[in-house]
């Protein structure tokens, strides 16, 4: 079980950081009526548009979050013991790419 109080991991890495700055511009931009679905699908295709060099900031920042949640987690484990887990992602590589399961014969 999760401790509520534990500080909370960055998600959504730059695009996240892109989505949650730009989110009512979006929406202002859409017709009326349009839910998250077009909200999300109108911010991926702005971001894809993006250049690299114009996702860099987004991708500073969700380095800079991720840091001061590294930095959170420190004091609440000295606050709360030395046993206490963060939320178990601690690698956001493996936590994006999924396994692939195995085919059985035949199928």
């Amino acid at each position: 079980a999760r401790d509520p109080n534990a500080p909370k991991r960055p998600v959504g890495g730059a695009y996240g950081v892109f989505l949650s700055e730009n989110r009512e511009k979006i929406q202002k931009q859409l017709p009326a009526g349009s839910g998250i679905t077009g909200v999300t699908k109108e911010a991926g295709k702005q971001w894809k548009a993006l250049s690299e060099a114009a996702k860099k900031p987004y991708e500073q920042k969700f380095a800079q979050n991720t840091e001061a949640y590294k930095k959170a987690m420190e004091e609440y484990r000295k606050t709360h013991g030395a046993g206490v887990e963060d939320d178990g992602e601690e690698d956001e590589e493996a936590e994006s790419s999924p396994k692939k399961r195995s085919r059985k014969a035949g199928a």
